[in-house]
C-alpha cells in the first residue's frame, strides 16, 4: 500500500489536477491519496460520507471502510461467500452500521470494527429474483425494495423486519426518506409514499421515474424529467402536482440521467446540454454545454461534476469550469462521491481522495 501511495504523489503533476485553490492552499481536485488494495475490480459500489469513505467490490465480497483525511483502512474484510450475482448500489451508511448488498441478501457491519451483525434475506416470487436496490436509512430504520416485490422496514440495529408490503403486480426499486413518509419507485415506473411507522400506503403517481431509478428531491419537492426537456415538480407530502415547464419530445428514448438540484436550480441534461429550471417556479432560466457529454453526472449541492472516461471536470452553474483531475493510469473513472474534506472518484482500480 505505502508503495502504490508513493507512486501516486510522483504522477500528480500540475497537468493531471487543475483548478482554484483551497483553504489549505492546495489546487482544487488535487491528489490527496489514492487506495487499491481490493482483489475485485469496484464498479458503481463508492460511497464517501463525513469522515469515511466506504467500498465493496463488484461482487461485495470484499467490503472497506477508509479513513477519509488520508485513504487509510479503518478495516478490510474478505466475505467467505461465492456471490450470486453483482452488488448493483454502494454500501448504505446507518447510523452505527454500515449495510451492503451480497449474494441476495442485506448485511450490516459495525461501522468501527467491520464486524459483521445481522444479514436480511428476501425471497424469490413470481415478479422477480430476490434481488435488493439501494435502501435508505432514517432513525435507526433501513427502508428496502426487492424486484421480487416487497418493501421493507427493517430495524438497523437488531436486522428484524418492523413491517413489509407485497406487492401483487411488480417489484419495488430505490427508496428515500422524507419527513413521515419513505417513497418508492416502482419496477412497473411509479412512486408511491408510505407511511414510515405503519408502513400504510398515503399516496402513489402513475408519472414516469427516470431510467437510473435516481429520485431527485429537496426539502419540498420531488423532480421528474423527460426528454424535451419536460419536467415537473410534486409534492412529496401529499403526491400533488406543483408546476410543470417545458415542452415533451416525440422521441421515445429516455434521459440518460435523472435531473439534480444545485443551487436551488434543476438541472436537466440532454446530451452535453444543460438546462436549469428555477425549483420552485418552474421557469427555465439558462443553459449551457458540458466540457464533454457525461458518462456519470452528479452534485455536491453547489457545483456539478461529471466524468468521462479518465477525465473528471467539476463545473459551477454558470457552465465553467472549475477544476478538473485526469486518472493517471489510463483507466476510465466510473463515479464520483464525497465525504468531509474530499471529492472521492474513483476507476475499476483504484480510489482517489482530491481536495475540495
Amino acid at each position: 500500500m505505502k508503495k502504490i501511495l508513493a507512486l501516486m504523489a510522483i504522477v500528480c503533476l500540475p497537468a493531471s489536477c487543475s483548478g482554484g485553490e483551497n483553504g489549505d492552499n492546495l489546487p482544487f481536485l488535487s491528489l490527496s491519496w489514492a487506495w487499491s488494495d481490493l482483489a475485485e475490480p469496484l464498479s458503481t459500489t463508492v460511497r464517501g460520507n463525513g469522515k469515511y469513505v466506504a467500498c465493496c467490490g463488484l461482487n461485495g465480497i470484499e467490503v472497506a471502510l477508509l479513513n477519509e483525511t488520508d485513504g487509510v483502512p479503518a478495516w478490510h474484510v474478505e466475505q467467505d461467500e461465492k456471490p450470486t450475482n453483482e452488488t448493483n448500489f454502494p454500501p448504505v451508511f446507518a447510523g452505527p452500521r454500515l449495510i451492503v448488498y451480497c449474494s441476495d441478501s442485506l448485511k450490516a457491519f459495525e461501522l468501527v470494527s467491520g464486524y459483521e451483525v445481522w444479514k436480511f434475506q428476501t425471497e424469490q416470487t413470481n415478479l422477480g429474483p430476490a434481488s435488493f436496490f439501494e435502501p435508505s436509512y432514517d432513525y435507526n430504520q433501513i427502508y428496502a425494495g426487492t424486484a421480487s416485490g416487497f418493501l421493507y422496514c427493517i430495524n438497523a440495529g437488531s436486522g428484524i423486519g418492523n413491517w413489509k408490503q407485497k406487492s401483487r403486480y411488480e417489484g419495488f426499486g430505490e427508496t428515500v426518506n422524507m419527513y413521515d413518509k419513505v417513497l418508492v419507485r416502482t419496477l412497473g415506473s411509479r412512486i408511491e409514499a408510505y407511511n414510515k411507522s405503519t408502513g400504510k400506503l398515503v399516496w402513489k403517481n402513475e408519472r414516469w421515474v427516470l431510467p437510473d431509478g435516481k429520485f431527485t428531491i429537496d426539502d419540498k419537492n420531488l423532480y421528474l424529467a423527460m426528454p424535451g426537456p419536460f419536467v415537473s415538480a410534486i409534492r412529496h407530502n401529499s403526491g400533488e402536482l406543483v408546476w410543470t415547464s417545458g415542452k415533451l419530445s416525440k422521441s421515445k428514448a429516455p434521459l440518460k440521467f435523472h435531473p439534480l438540484v444545485c443551487q436551488g436550480k434543476v438541472v436537466v441534461l440532454e446530451g452535453k446540454k444543460a438546462i436549469l429550471f428555477d425549483s420552485a417556479t418552474g421557469k427555465e432560466e439558462t443553459s449551457f454545454d458540458l466540457p464533454e457529454e457525461p458518462e456519470t453526472f452528479t452534485t455536491d449541492g453547489s457545483l456539478l461534476y461529471l466524468t468521462k472516461g479518465k477525465t473528471l471536470f467539476c463545473i459551477d452553474c454558470t457552465g465553467k469550469v472549475k477544476g478538473t483531475f485526469e486518472e493517471v493510469q489510463g483507466d476510465n473513472l466510473l463515479g464520483v462521491s464525497f465525504s468531509q474534506g474530499h471529492v472521492i472518484t474513483w476507476s475499476p482500480r483504484t480510489i482517489y481522495g482530491l481536495r475540495k
